[in-house]
């Protein structure tokens, strides 16, 4: 499984639109396994929207999952996280590595871990 992590507009959707062939590649390329999408059949590039419930799934063994999160416990579990900003790939790594890192990873995961006791109220 690999996540797509950052923050809104860097970048995650259309990375992932991508890679469906929903968008084209006009600029450089984006490879899987050192081979251009371009030359891959939408079959080969399967992108399967999930719940971190579907994770362990029988439909997703043996395919490459694409997940866009912002829970800890989903992105954590990824076997590769790419970090995105401004349309680019800013960070690649597990979690481990990146959390070794100084850099956006780091800083959204302190974020997170450090709001955990924040209730929000809402407004009368």
């Amino acid at each position: 499984m690999t996540a797509l992590v950052g923050e809104s507009g860097g970048g995650k959707s259309t990375l992932a639109n991508l890679l469906v062939h929903y968008y084209d590649v006009t600029g450089g390329s984006i490879k899987i396994g050192g081979q251009d999408i371009r030359r891959m059949s939408i079959e080969a590039l399967t992108f399967t929207p999930w719940s971190a419930m579907e994770a362990n799934n029988e439909l997703c063994k043996g395919k490459t999952l694409l997940v866009s999160s912002h829970r800890l416990n989903t992105i954590r579990g990824a076997d590769q996280i790419l970090v995105v900003s401004d349309v680019q790939i800013a960070q690649p790594g597990t979690s481990q590595e990146l959390m070794s890192q100084d850099g956006i990873y780091r800083n959204f995961v302190t974020m997170l871990e450090s709001s955990k006791g924040w209730n929000r109220r809402s407004q009368p």
